[in-house]
């Protein structure tokens, strides 16, 4: 069985919006990317998915084509109207790179500092973290000393509970063992 994944509940909040608006969602790990300028006017269609490409974006360099400089030579009045185009493009591209450094910073910087483990399935399931585990997880994670001394001990109660006998007389015997090793094997749970 897999183990089970603990969120705090800030993270657990910041899913919904990361899904839906600022990352290619929990398939894809809450990673995103650069919107591809070239792809704003494509559309895919068909079961085969065609794509339909219904414009290019227009830069200042594209005046200096042969064909654009062919076409203004023949319909001069649409000089302007193209200059213009290719002005607006170089203020749209300025503004969406803007746009996606500040996007891409921040769901990087949630990742790293916010998510208990950002390299995890999102995909699975996952429970919240109450409010005193969420105090212990970042009481160990804060604190990797006391995680190797958790496991230390987690490893002396193991072997403790292996020299006594396992029948019912010595149930009590074994009950403190066992209630100690089931309380640090708890906080080790949160641990990614």
């Amino acid at each position: 069985m897999a183990k089970k994944r603990y969120v705090t509940k800030r993270e657990a909040l910041s899913y919904e919006p990361l899904e839906d608006y600022l990352t290619g969602g929990a398939k894809n790990g809450f990673n995103t990317e650069r919107a591809d300028m070239y792809e704003l006017w494509s559309t895919y269609s068909g079961a085969f998915g065609y794509l339909r490409r219904w414009a290019k974006p227009f830069s200042k360099f594209d005046l200096r084509r042969e064909g654009v400089q062919s076409f203004l030579n023949a319909f001069p009045e649409y000089e302007q109207t193209f200059e213009e185009m290719a002005k607006q493009y170089e203020i749209a591209e300025k503004a969406i790179n803007k746009y996606d450094d500040i996007r891409i910073k921040f769901v990087d910087e949630l990742k790293a500092q916010h998510f208990t483990n950002p390299k995890a399935n999102f995909e699975t399931l996952y429970t919240v973290m109450t409010d005193e585990q969420e105090v212990i997880y970042n009481d160990l994670k804060a604190n990797p000393e006391k995680v190797n001394a958790l496991k230390a001990r987690k490893a002396e109660l193991e072997a403790e509970l292996a020299k006594l006998p396992q029948d019912r007389a010595y149930a009590p015997v074994r009950k403190p063992y066992k209630d100690e090793l089931e309380s640090i094997q708890d906080q080790l749970k949160l641990l990614p």
